[in-house]
C-alpha cells in the first residue's frame, strides 16, 4: 500500500530546512542559499514490509516577510517539521509564531467528522557545530519549557553535514502522521 503525505518545513531563515530535505531526498549535503518562497520535493520511503508513504515536502522561507503566505500553503498538511538551529538561540525565540501559524491553519479531519492537529516535531539542526554549552543550555532551557506548554511534541538534534537523524526524524514523521490519518494518533 502506498500513501501520500504533505510535509512542511518551518523555522526562521538559515535554521537548515533547505539542506534537511537535501540530505534526505539526495543523501548529500549542501551548504544552501535562502529559500525563496516555499520549495518542493518528494521521496518515498518504505516505512514497513507493506506501507510505501510518499512524503511531499514544502520547505519554506523562513523569513519574515513570508510567513504571511505560510497559511495558504499549509492547507492539506498531514505532519511538519519545525526546526531551529542549535548554535543560535534566537532562532528558537520565534518558535511561539511558528506554533501559532501551524496549529490555527493545519488539522486532520477524520471519518467521523473531529479534527485533530497535525503532528509536529521540533527538529534542532546543525547539531554536530554545538560546541557553546552556555548557549546550549540557555536553547535547552527555552526548549523545554515549549515542549512541556506542548506535551504531544517530540524533539530530535540532527546533522544534515553528518546525515545524523535526519531519516530517523522524517521516518518517526511518517509514521506519527500514518497513526493520525487511521484515527490512532
Amino acid at each position: 500500500m502506498q500513501l501520500s503525505y504533505k510535509v512542511i518545513m518551518c523555522g526562521d531563515s538559515s535554521v537548515g530546512k533547505t539542506s534537511m530535505v537535501i540530505r534526505f531526498t539526495e543523501n548529500r549535503f549542501t551548504e544552501t542559499k535562502a529559500t525563496i518562497g516555499v520549495g518542493f520535493s518528494v521521496k518515498d520511503l518504505q516505512v514497513t514490509e507493506k506501507l510505501k508513504i510518499r512524503l511531499q515536502i514544502w520547505d519554506f522561507a523562513g523569513e519574515s516577510k513570508f510567513r504571511t503566505l505560510l497559511p495558504k500553503f499549509t492547507i492539506g498538511a498531514s505532519g511538519c517539521l519545525l526546526l531551529f538551529d542549535t548554535t543560535n538561540v534566537h532562532s528558537i525565540e520565534s518558535f511561539d509564531e511558528w506554533f501559532d501559524i501551524i496549529r490555527s491553519n493545519t488539522f486532520i479531519e477524520h471519518d467521523d467528522g473531529n479534527k485533530s492537529p497535525i503532528p509536529i516535531i521540533v527538529i534542532g539542526a546543525k547539531s554536530d557545530l554545538v560546541q557553546d554549552e552556555m548557549l546550549d543550555d540557555k536553547i535547552q532551557a527555552y526548549l523545554d519549557a515549549f515542549l512541556h506548554k506542548h506535551e504531544d511534541i517530540s524533539c530530535m538534534r540532527v546533522s544534515s553535514k553528518s546525515g545524523h537523524n535526519v531519516g530517523a526524524a522524517f521516518t518517526s514523521l511518517a509514521m506519527k502522521m500514518h497513526e493520525h490519518h487511521e484515527g490512532r494518533g
